[in-house]
């Protein structure tokens, strides 16, 4: 983990912080890293995270690769414990699923104390690779300290803010202020998959649209495309009918079908 505190973030969001009485934070990004998603303008609002609530913040990438970092406007209330930084995948419900993909921790001392908001870059140690248009997570949580998450001033439509509090997450009005780093080279530079054929046995139906593929659509691959066609290994290596497509990896980062 590397942990640094952004003092021009950018000039003008700098100057404009500044002139609101605002303790502004930044480093410079690492040159192989590229901006995604930026709303870290302040609302002049926060919310609690501690042992009774912890917060998210739903995110879809743009582009597909590691994400290196991210940015986050937090305060120290009571000056004690630390703050975890996560990365979760999310469900169909557009909420965390506890599925952690990375995850580092921040003491309170790397943290202004409350009112003051700095912004806080937290450097994966092991970057999560993304795929760009796919739900993500940022979530804070402290069992033992008491912080709290500025609110953005600029609506972020792509993703939900989230309490969790009493054991289950509830929607919170507004975006909590983040931005995120990718490493867009890093994933340019990836070996793209080979192509994968996949092949089920023809339906009772007799036509390969009644096939059920939810399992099959891997990576955010879409269902269908299958076509008709023969195959060796049906009936017990006699042959016969099967229903056959083929997923192609793309440069967005996504598998996609082929009849």
């Amino acid at each position: 983990m590397s942990l640094s505190i952004r003092r021009s973030f950018l000039a003008a969001a700098a100057l404009a912080l500044a002139s609101a009485g605002i303790l502004t934070s930044t480093t410079s990004a690492q040159a192989a890293t590229t901006l995604d998603l930026s709303y870290l303008g302040l609302s002049g609002a926060g919310v609690t995270i501690d042992g009774n609530q912890y917060l998210a913040q739903v995110f879809v990438p743009t582009e597909s690769g590691p994400l290196t970092a991210v940015v986050l406007g937090l305060s120290d209330v009571n000056q004690l414990g630390a703050v975890d930084i996560s990365i979760e995948s999310v469900d169909n419900s557009h909420q965390p699923t506890g599925t952690v993909l990375a995850v580092e921790s921040l003491d309170n001392s790397g943290v202004v104390d409350w009112p003051t908001v700095d912004y806080i870059d937290m450097s994966f140690t092991s970057p999560p690779v993304l795929v760009a248009g796919t739900e993500y997570a940022i979530v804070l949580s402290s069992p033992s300290g008491d912080f709290a998450w500025s609110m953005s001033d600029s609506p972020y439509l792509s993703g939900q803010s989230l309490v969790y509090s009493s054991g289950r997450w509830s929607d919170w009005t507004g975006t909590f202020s983040f931005a995120t780093y990718m490493d867009v080279a890093a994933a340019q530079n990836l070996q793209s998959p080979p192509p994968a054929m996949q092949q089920v046995g023809l339906p009772l139906a007799g036509n390969c649209a009644a096939i059920t593929d939810t399992s099959l659509n891997w990576g955010g691959s879409q269902s269908g495309g299958w076509g008709s066609s023969w195959a060796q290994w049906m009936n017990d290596g006699h042959g016969g009918a099967v229903c056959t497509r083929t997923l192609v990896w793309t440069s967005t980062g996504r598998w996609t079908a082929q009849g």
